[in-house]
């Protein structure tokens, strides 16, 4: 809200509830008027990279006003359609992104949508909810903190989940969260199960009642 990205990565055991968290998260956002863009990584093979970021783009894309959608993604459309197909459907031809070496291609690619998300935060804040990290491609961790360093002063929050049992078997993941950390740009919160006091309170909660434990 203040005009500066931040980074929350949630970690925990699997059903221990980083996907609740993340989607209560996500109501009180848009309670306040932020926008929310929802992706996730996938464990399935055959996945394309960038899959977390093609989720939450590609359903912003499909709900977006076209003319509002022509001036967010500006110049950089014909970059962003090379992995977003959707968005030459919505605004129709698009001129031809010259061919680059792998690369440089890459690089582009990275500021295409680090200044597309800024672009949004022009109106609103953004949230970009990304869950199941664990299997995240080393591509979409890679885009990641390009955006996340590229675009300090967005009005942006990015929050993950991630199971931390799992965090040994994807390096990109662990390197990512180094990387961040180092940066001091990176916020991370375990969460473990209640003990018997919590429980108890959210009982009450729920029941509208005191419980005796």
């Amino acid at each position: 809200m203040t005009g500066r990205t931040h980074v929350v990565f949630v970690s925990g055991e699997p059903g221990i509830g980083k996907s609740r968290l993340l989607q209560e998260m996500a109501i009180r956002a848009e309670e306040v008027g932020a926008i929310v863009l929802r992706g996730g990584a996938s464990e399935a093979e055959g996945m394309p990279p960038y899959l977390p970021f093609l989720e939450a783009l590609g359903g912003y894309i499909r709900a977006a006003p076209r003319e509002q959608l022509r001036t967010q993604a500006g110049p950089m459309a014909p970059i962003l359609a090379t992995i977003l197909p959707e968005l030459a459907v919505v605004l129709g031809n698009l001129p031809d992104s010259y061919p680059l070496p792998a690369d440089q291609a890459r690089l582009r690619l990275y500021e295409a949508v680090g200044m597309f998300l800024a672009s949004l935060t022009s109106t609103a804040p953004l949230v970009l909810l990304l869950d199941d990290l664990q299997w995240a491609d080393p591509a979409s961790l890679d885009l990641l903190r390009h955006v996340v360093r590229q675009q300090s002063t967005a009005r942006l929050l990015i929050l993950g989940a991630y199971r931390a049992g799992e965090l040994a078997s994807n390096l990109a993941l662990e390197r990512t969260l180094l990387d961040l950390n180092r940066a001091r740009l990176l916020t991370s919160l375990t969460i473990g199960p209640l003990v018997e006091e919590e429980i108890a309170a959210l009982a009450a909660v729920r029941l509208g009642l005191p419980v005796e434990h």
